[in-house]
């Protein structure tokens, strides 16, 4: 269930900042082609935290979000320019070369799972102070 919730936030953070971006960016010509630039850098942070499955789904749904939301014609997925298409491309192929070099376990996990393998320091000393004194 919290792996759940946890892949949930990393696709709502990719969507967000696509909503976010296609809202601000999307009056300026120039500003829409590096939206998909700006919000890999937030699929690579959702990877890494959340894991891959988290990123590529977020990556999939920005990519959606920006065909609907920021190029023309809006509210479409026909994309006219060729430029902007070729730019939603890279961005979908860079959001899943990232996915795929991506360690298997998400931060938010691997974090929890170190702390739990290791001994406290006091049981520690401890044991090596037994093993010492049955020599």
């Amino acid at each position: 269930m919290r792996t759940a919730l946890n892949s949930c936030l990393g696709i709502a953070a990719c969507a967000g900042v696509a909503v976010l971006l296609s809202k601000f960016l999307g009056d300026n010509a120039d500003a829409r082609l590096a939206a998909p630039a700006i919000c890999l850098q937030v699929v690579i942070a959702a990877t890494l935290y959340w894991g891959r499955m988290a990123g590529l789904i977020g990556a999939v749904a920005a990519t959606v979000i920006f065909e609907l939301l920021l190029f023309p014609p809006l509210g479409r997925f026909a994309v006219s320019d060729p430029t902007e298409r070729t730019v939603l491309i890279f961005f979908q192929l860079a959001a899943i070369g990232v996915v795929l070099m991506s360690p298997r376990s998400s931060g938010a996990g691997s974090l929890l799972r170190t702390r739990s393998r290791h001994k406290p320091l006091g049981a520690s000393i401890r044991q090596l102070t037994r093993q010492r004194d049955l020599r």
